[in-house]
This record gives C-alpha cells, sequence and structure tokens, in this order.
C-alpha cells in the first residue's frame, strides 16, 4: 500500500514530483527486493548527480506495481495539489497502465476538471458530500476544545462560539 496525502499548508507535498517520489519509497519499504530498479535509476542520473524525470520515476512505479500481487495506490486531497493538470495526467497515465493488481483511490473535492479527467478512467464515485458527516464534525469539535489546554481558561459562552463558528466553516469537511 502507498499513501499520499496533498497537503496545501506543505509546499514539498503539493506536486507530481512529490507525489511520484511518495508512492515509490512507500512501496520498496513493502517489497525491498525492487532496490535493483532503483540502483539503475540512480545509475542512469549520474550516480545521483541528478534527479530521475517524472517519466522515470513513473516507470520504476510501473515496475514496482508489477511486483506486487495486490498493489493499494491511495492519493488523498487531489485538489489540493500544484500544476493540477499533470497530476491529472499522471493519474490517467497510472490508470492506463492496465495492471490489474493495482487498486487506486483518489480523493477530492467534486471540480469539473477532476470530473472530466476521471471519466475517461469509468471511475466507481463515491459522493462524500451526501453523506451526514455533520455529527462527526461536530464531535470532533466538541472533543477538540474541550481538551484544548489553552482553551480552559476560556468560558462557556466564548467555547460555544468556537464551536458554532467552526461548525458553520466546516461546509462539510
Amino acid at each position: 500500500m502507498a499513501y499520499f496525502y496533498c497537503d496545501i499548508s506543505d509546499a514539498k507535498k503539493r506536486t507530481v514530483t512529490d507525489i511520484l517520489r511518495s508512492l515509490v519509497v512507500s512501496l520498496l519499504a513493502w517489497q525491498p527486493s525492487n532496490l535493483s530498479i532503483l540502483g539503475k535509476t540512480y545509475e542512469d542520473c549520474m550516480d545521483g548527480h541528478s534527479k530521475p524525470s517524472n517519466d522515470k520515476l513513473q516507470e520504476v512505479l510501473r515496475e514496482f506495481i508489477s511486483g506486487f500481487q495486490k498493489a493499494y495506490i491511495l492519493i488523498d486531497a487531489l485538489d489540493e495539489c500544484l500544476d493540477i493538470e499533470k497530476v491529472l495526467e499522471f493519474v490517467e497515465a497510472l490508470h492506463g497502465y492496465d495492471l490489474q493488481q493495482c487498486q487506486l483511490l483518489v480523493t477530492g473535492r467534486k471540480e469539473q476538471q477532476f470530473v472530466d479527467t476521471m471519466l475517461s478512467t469509468k471511475p466507481m464515485e463515491v459522493d462524500m458530500s451526501q453523506m451526514p458527516i455533520k455529527d462527526d464534525i461536530k464531535r470532533y469539535i466538541d472533543y477538540s476544545i474541550q481538551s484544548s489546554s489553552e482553551l480552559r481558561r476560556w468560558g462557556p459562552d466564548e467555547k460555544a462560539l468556537i464551536i458554532k463558528a467552526l461548525e458553520e466553516k466546516a461546509n462539510g469537511m
């Protein structure tokens, strides 16, 4: 299994290169016998004096996935990535490998650009916007407010105001 979270607050977790590197490293941890593929890539990059291209990283990822009976790839918060066109091209390419052992799960807001790209992959879609998650958000906010050492000195009225504002602004997220 390999997981990547596109983090809007971390510039090093928002590009297709970041995704590829993370997925390769994650899969390597599960199957260290793939080290020879990385050794060849290292040699191709003048013994580490240059970095592999995204195409080369995709090739390595494909080789890694091919070595598993089952491989699960999760890319979370795709809508937070930079250069989304390249990221979507990568997702399409990964799907296009037609590796039967690879299960791909991509999450993100339902934006038209994603919908248009993903339709070509014939995805199974789960629309979370219709899920009853408001109670889960409320429980999480209540817990976070009650367990916060910084907010212990605040009164119940202030805490209630914070809770109300967070619930309204959460908008299902």
